[in-house]
């Protein structure tokens, strides 16, 4: 009998609506009320589980004022890690329309973020690094325009910084106010804006400080020293049902059903909940990336993240990933549980506690049910309209949903647990960089060479091809570590494989291929200067890597 079978419905439903029943912000009383009933699942039902307790630097906003000169206020919140600016500022207001103007060149984007200081800025988008640009040219504050019909205004960072800051890091927190209105509230201030010369007051205030945070993380015994490392956050905005109760219900659920099934797997399974997710940018992952990142690096296989599931508007089912199992592996799991489900393949972006991949993991998974785009009417991720308001409550979820994707769930984490021989896709997994690189390398300036870049990758391709048909059961998971393990962390950073980047979304090979649209014809001198740098530094970091990997492979073949 496998597992998916043996979940309780009655469990899910009981711990969603015991966990949605009350704020859980990390730091503060919801959050430890909600690691005390976690807890007790997990003691009731037999699983050993650790709680790490240490601290986060945390910001939780608390109050802000958007007011015309006239008098009116319109409604808003403060985004986390703004500046607490509660006295607040009265100064011109500008509407920036360039986030909507995708044929702007950089020249003209860097000119017209020149024109801003001291002035407060109105523009859609929510773009941490447009907040530090804004910031750098002088801007006195930003007001973030949310792009779709949803009356409540939804919470979010406004943070480059992820996890806690560091020494270096610290520096880059945000020093001036930010703050969101709905789209309703927006389009006022775009009009106001269009009547002349237009002055707003903004206030923000936000709570930011060291707080004493949980992280409980239960143990799945497995028959070797590796484990798959399957997680969600648990801190949540408001009541946050969908996010991230759901999650957190079918973790703990899974875990029962695995550890009553009293067979020991082959890898051992972490289930952790994450804090500091929503008010700390991901800084319980991070936490625990510091911490255990010997572990990690030598025994995790997958990594396999749970969020926003459970929705009632789910209708397909989107595979987010790094895609070394290509698609017939998802997809016959997906199937066996929903037969007709259209499928939806992605890229992890930038979020979601993806804090590991310096630790050379090779698969990151993660599945849920999402709204089909065609019927998307919203700008919130997985097309719930609700997602970090208020009306994330438990009437929101789709039990039928949510039974489904822990079904899927739980054959995930089984088959990366008990495969001894893990599946793999080397075509699509490279064909995905080489595509990646192609095309940058169509939209950029000559001076931008690429050519390295690709062959390099095509010869690590032929190379772990053959590698991997020679070797033996015993030596093909090795190979898909370092091949696999070495690509994604390349992929995905720019940086140190013992630190965090920031939370700038660049896209594939990130400070290579930020190049894309840079062209010395419409970018000031300096900046040009700027970009060929780091792109000289990226593409010396890929192939240096490829190299080391590919003498790592040699190693394993010569035994």
């Amino acid at each position: 009998m496998s597992v998916k079978d043996v979940l309780s419905m009655d469990n899910l439903d009981r711990h969603v609506r015991y966990l949605s029943g009350f704020e859980k912000l990390s730091g503060k009383p919801g959050a430890h009320r909600a690691v005390e009933y976690m807890e007790a699942v997990l003691a009731e039902s037999g699983i050993p589980f650790k709680t790490e307790v240490f601290d986060e630097y945390l910001c939780n906003p608390v109050s802000s004022t958007v007011m015309l000169a006239d008098g009116t206020v319109l409604r808003s919140r403060p985004r986390s890690f703004s500046l607490n600016c509660p006295e607040g500022i009265f100064a011109p207001a500008v509407y920036d329309d360039s986030n909507l103007k995708k044929n702007l060149n950089p020249r003209q984007v860097t000119e017209r973020l020149q024109s801003f200081r001291g002035k407060i800025v109105i523009s859609h988008g929510f773009d941490e690094r447009y907040a530090k640009l804004l910031e750098k040219n002088g801007a006195a504050g930003w007001i973030q325009i949310w792009e779709s019909d949803e009356d409540e205004i939804h919470e979010d960072t406004v943070s480059s910084v992820w996890g806690t800051p560091d020494m270096d890091s610290s520096l880059m927190l945000l020093n001036i106010p930010v703050v969101c209105v709905n789209k309703e509230c927006g389009e006022r201030l775009i009009r106001y804006c269009a009547e002349g010369d237009r002055e707003v007051f903004l206030s923000s205030t936000v709570e930011t400080g060291v707080f004493s945070v949980e992280v409980p993380v239960a143990y799945i015994e497995g028959q070797t020293d590796e484990f798959v490392l399957v997680s969600g956050h648990y801190d949540t905005w408001y009541a946050g049902a969908m996010d991230n109760v759901t999650a957190n219900a079918a973790c703990l659920e899974i875990a029962r059903a695995i550890h009553a099934s009293g067979k020991k797997p082959l890898r051992g399974i972490r289930f952790a909940w994450w804090a500091g997710h929503s008010n700390g940018r991901y800084a319980g992952s991070a936490w625990y990336y510091d911490h255990y990142f010997h572990d990690l690096r030598e025994h995790c296989i997958a990594q396999i993240n749970s969020d926003l599931i459970g929705s009632m508007l789910g209708e397909a089912v989107a595979v987010i990933t790094t895609g070394l199992e290509g698609k017939d592996f998802p997809s016959d799991i997906i199937r066996s549980v929903d037969p007709s489900a259209p499928i939806m393949y992605k890229r992890f972006g930038r979020g979601a506690d993806q804090s590991f991949w310096g630790a050379e993991i090779p698969y990151n998974i993660m599945t849920r049910y999402e709204v089909l785009p065609d019927h998307k009417d919203t700008a919130a991720p997985g097309g719930s309209p609700w997602w970090h308001t208020v009306e994330d409550t438990y009437e929101k979820i789709g039990l039928d949903v949510l039974q489904k994707e822990a079904e899927i769930f739980s054959e995930m984490v089984l088959s990366f647990a008990d495969l001894p021989v893990l599946p793999v896709d080397f075509d699509s997994y490279f064909q995905q960089m080489l595509d990646r690189l192609e095309d940058v390398d169509l939209h950029s300036d000559d001076a931008f060479s690429f050519s390295e870049c690709k062959d390099a990758i095509l010869h690590l391709k032929e190379l772990a091809l053959r590698s991997y048909e020679a070797a033996d059961d015993s030596s093909k998971n090795k190979i898909l570590k370092i091949v696999a393990g070495k690509m994604n962390w390349l992929m995905q950073t720019y940086g140190s494989r013992h630190g965090q980047d920031l939370a700038y979304a660049y896209g594939m090979f990130p400070h290579l291929t930020a190049v894309r649209g840079i062209y010395k014809a419409n970018t000031a001198d300096s900046e040009f200067l700027f970009y060929m740098t780091e792109f000289v530094r990226q593409k010396n970091r890929l192939l240096y890597e490829i190299s080391n990997t590919e003498k790592e492979l040699e190693n394993v073949m010569k035994g």
